[in-house]
């Protein structure tokens, strides 16, 4: 299939930073973090503070869904030979081996070699999972409540069900870039199809579904007809994702400034943050976003009760309703927004944390002390990105063991 999206991206910024036409299939993952249900897949259930290596093998694709206040959660990964790991929580089935038990070791999904990326996601109550076939097809299983799964139903499932049967969900390039084309928040669901549309699903609550409503879906819905997007994430009842002409766009729950629009008004479609042109990647999560623009400038919005906005201020810190710069610095790569935490991956390979210091938050600094500042994690100068994460634990993919 034609990669439209890769295509609208490098024509449309003029910037020396340009992260959605950086690829690296076949990498390492690192975790660390709560680990109640086994999702580090290292077969036990123990909490870490300093990343370990994952499933020791390389990855395609990886994912990790959390419920961040007991550390229960489930991760997945596609290795390369396009097989589909599981491991963790299962109470809903979202692991896909059609039951209900959690494991602490990887869990082939069936025997398909043939997955090509894959999302997890989730609250306190449920988990949920979806993946992409290199067919361009997308499958779903785990919660059905509220419409999660998108199959048209509300029932639980604990083995893929394909959504629909269409097959433009895809253009199956194994790459980072479409690690962000997918993506479960809490109780909703954001997908960006081949052609550069964008497709939601589930808990409409808040307008986080972005068409304009409050009502829940079932099967997936379009929001809106006249761009091209890029990448995407659904959150905490809000979602954020960038267009091909570089603009930022947030929409649903606005309390604590989540959306980074200067209010606490929701949202229910779309809406530009800002007037800027040349946003490169983002993130957000609980009520705190994040966005990195083509000069490798890092800005951040929303609620610092953990000083998780990086702006030096904590214990309570000034929550920030727009777009705030986080220093002065130009070399931020990438940003992966958690609850109350952030963690980010400079172009010179090191990798910086920063928020909460509890363990089942994620935080990787072997330590349980907050920070308001960003801090680098170790030494290592080979890191490529955070992991895509809805909580804890969290990761980071990594060019060599």
């Amino acid at each position: 299939m034609t990669n439209t999206r890769r295509g609208m991206m490098a024509a449309a910024g003029s910037g020396s930073f340009d992260p959605q036409n950086t690829s690296f299939p076949d990498s390492y993952v690192f975790t660390w973090g709560g680990n109640t249900s086994g999702p580090q897949m290292q077969n036990d259930t123990t909490a870490r503070c300093s990343p370990v290596l994952t499933g020791g093998k390389k990855y395609r694709s990886f994912h990790h869904a959390s419920y961040i206040w007991d550390g229960t959660s489930h991760s997945g990964g596609i290795d390369l030979d396009e097989k589909l790991f599981m491991c963790g929580e299962n109470r809903s089935g979202q692991l896909g081996n059609g039951n209900t038990t959690d494991y602490s070791s990887p869990v082939q999904v069936g025997s398909l070699t043939t997955w090509a990326s894959l999302a997890t996601g989730g609250d306190t109550s449920a988990g949920v999972t979806q993946a992409t076939k290199t067919d361009g097809t997308i499958w779903s299983w785990g919660e059905g409540a509220l419409g999660r799964l998108g199959d048209g139903t509300t029932v639980d499932k604990s083995s893929p069900v394909q959504i629909g049967s269409l097959t433009d969900w895809s253009d199956g390039i194994q790459s980072y870039e479409n690690n962000a084309r997918v993506s479960i928040g809490n109780r909703n669901s954001l997908i960006i199809k081949s052609d550069g549309t964008m497709w939601s699903w589930g808990n409409f609550y808040k307008g986080a579904g972005g068409d304009g409503t409050t009502v829940d879906k079932s099967s997936p819905v379009q929001i809106g007809s006249t761009k091209i997007w890029v990448t995407c994430k659904a959150g905490t009842g809000c979602c954020i994702a960038i267009d091909s002409d570089g603009k930022l766009y947030t929409w649903g729950r606005g309390s604590n400034y989540a959306t980074g629009q200067g209010s606490e008004t929701d949202t229910c479609v779309p809406t530009q943050v800002g007037s800027a042109s040349n946003w490169a990647w983002a993130s957000l999560l609980g009520s705190s976003g994040a966005a990195i623009n083509t000069d490798g400038k890092l800005y951040v919005w929303g609620s610092n009760f953990d000083g998780q906005l990086g702006l030096g201020d904590s214990g309570g810190g000034t929550n920030r309703s727009e777009p705030t710069q986080v220093g002065s610095l130009t070399d931020w790569k990438y940003i992966e927004v958690t609850i109350i935490q952030m963690m980010a991956v400079k172009t010179d390979g090191t990798f910086w944390s920063w928020g909460s210091g509890h363990v089942n938050e994620g935080n990787p600094r072997n330590n349980s002390t907050p920070e308001s500042s960003p801090v680098q994690v170790g030494s290592r100068t080979d890191w490529l990105a955070p992991v895509r994460t809805t909580g804890s634990p969290m990761g980071a993919w990594n060019s060599a063991t």
